[in-house]
């Protein structure tokens, strides 16, 4: 028989346990999805991943970590085209963005398929061009954004072992690295040679869809340069394919009053100064540059509804310029 307060006091525990439980999980959570880190693609409205997803950021997202070769900070692979939907649509309702993949009016992948499987989605598969959330780039995205803004023979180099890790294949050995080791090309991108292949939208034909990036079981030379294209059949994982990420849609709020711009650099001329809170949507990224201590890239908005200027005056919504995205959250 428990004594007077007894159950009260365990009562209490429990509710202390559980929200330290809770707490624990989004502290994790939170250091997971920092290691996230997007690059803005100058001269378009897109971002994509430094990095190649890690499987630490895999797991906690879906609480699963298929690859054959475990490492934390190691790309993770094992994954089918599918899986990848699966994960891009999880990760954006995490972060709070609208799921770009559609199934069947649904953006809850469970409701058709089974990730994990080799299973395949029998239904087809809708892109919200309008969602700000997460997905997989087309060949002509990951390309432009491999080059860098340079002219190399690889992404970032001509010399292939400045960004790649590169070993004679070997079926007994992992080929895999940690993310990152090697130098970045121009735009912050790392791996877009070397590592593993990435799956990308483009259909290659009926079951099969592209990857880029040359991987591990490559080999040495020509498959490293750009283009670099293979493919594989969407319901299958292999352990030379993983995900790398793309945004698009991105809506931002100024951080203070912003000076709306007629084009790149601080020279140019005022359309109208942003207060601060107006929302805007990212149309472009343009040239990087460090302004009071911050850097960040110009970019080519459209301010959306509501917006007022400094004075308080409503400003047309469609209204399209540029200001410094340093300025913006």
């Amino acid at each position: 028989m428990m004594k007077p307060g007894e159950e009260e006091t365990r009562m209490t525990r429990k509710i202390i346990f559980i929200f330290l439980l809770i707490f624990y999980y989004a502290f994790l959570y939170a250091i997971e999805t920092d290691k996230l880190q997007m690059c803005a693609i100058p001269g378009t409205n897109y971002q994509l991943s430094s990095t190649e997803v890690t499987q630490c950021l895999f797991e906690e997202v879906t609480g699963e970590n298929p690859s054959a070769n475990i490492n934390p900070n190691y790309p993770v692979e094992c994954v089918s085209y599918y899986d990848v939907i699966y994960f891009c649509n999880k990760l954006s309702v995490l972060m709070g963005y609208e799921p770009v993949y559609v199934i069947e009016g649904e953006t809850d992948i469970l409701m058709a398929y089974q990730p994990f499987y080799n299973l395949e989605i029998d239904y087809k598969i809708e892109i919200n061009e309008n969602a700000d959330g997460f997905r997989i780039p087309t060949i002509k995205e990951w390309q432009y954004a491999a080059k860098g803004g340079e002219n190399y023979k690889y992404p970032g180099s001509d010399n292939i072992d400045d960004i790649a890790i590169v070993k004679p294949y070997d079926p007994e050995e992992s080929h895999e690295y940690e993310v990152a080791q090697k130098k970045p090309n121009g735009y912050g991108l790392y791996d877009m040679s070397g590592n593993v292949s990435e799956w990308v939208m483009d259909i290659y034909e009926e079951e099969l869809n592209y990857t880029c990036g040359a991987c591990f079981a490559s080999g040495y030379g020509e498959d490293f340069e750009i283009p670099s294209l293979g493919y594989g059949t969407r319901k299958f994982s292999r352990g030379d394919i993983g995900i790398r990420l793309l945004r698009t849609n991105i809506k931002n709020i100024t951080s203070s009053n912003l000076r709306l711009r007629t084009n790149e650099a601080k020279d140019n001329e005022t359309i109208c100064i942003m207060s601060k809170g107006s929302q805007i949507k990212i149309l472009e990224f343009g040239s990087p540059e460090t302004i009071d201590g911050i850097s960040s890239n110009w970019v080519k908005v459209e301010v959306q509804s509501d917006a007022k200027d400094s004075d308080g005056k409503p400003i047309k919504a469609g209204t399209v310029g540029w200001c410094f995205g340093g300025y913006l959250k």
